[in-house]
């Protein structure tokens, strides 16, 4: 059961890409012959991206699991990985001449969100126990 703890993040990094991998297609489908490309390439880079960022994620939070003991701690994971998969999305949502600018906005924003998401995940664990 103690290796579910740190395999168990990872299979939801995986899950989570495969669901915004699945979404993503299915709107470039949805496009039909849009003679613009995407600003980070094919579809391919930006499926690769989610799963990446899904499974680099998964990987950190099961890796700082014991820190995740507090609510400081949460917090503090949840901003890493939250910084870490909006900075992947920007490397595929824009041309690498924004770099500069998207990058750092988005990795503030990831870190908010995600340390927003690692205090509610601590408090629903408190409520029904770990996962």
């Amino acid at each position: 059961m103690n290796g579910y703890r740190y395999t168990f993040p990872v299979m939801v990094g995986g899950a989570l890409a495969g669901a915004f991998s699945i979404w993503v297609l299915v709107m470039r489908l949805l496009q039909g012959t849009d003679p613009r490309p995407l600003p980070g390439g094919s579809i391919f880079v930006v499926v690769l991206a989610y799963f990446a960022a899904g499974i680099i994620g998964g990987v950190l939070v099961g890796l700082l699991r014991p820190l995740a003991h507090h609510m400081v701690g949460a917090a503090a994971v949840g901003a890493l990985v939250g910084a870490l998969i909006y900075a992947a999305f920007g490397l595929v949502a824009v041309t690498a001449d924004r770099w500069s600018v998207v990058l750092p906005r988005g990795a503030g924003v990831g870190a908010i969100i995600g340390a927003f998401c690692g205090v509610m995940f601590k408090r629903a664990a408190d409520r029904i126990g770990p996962l």
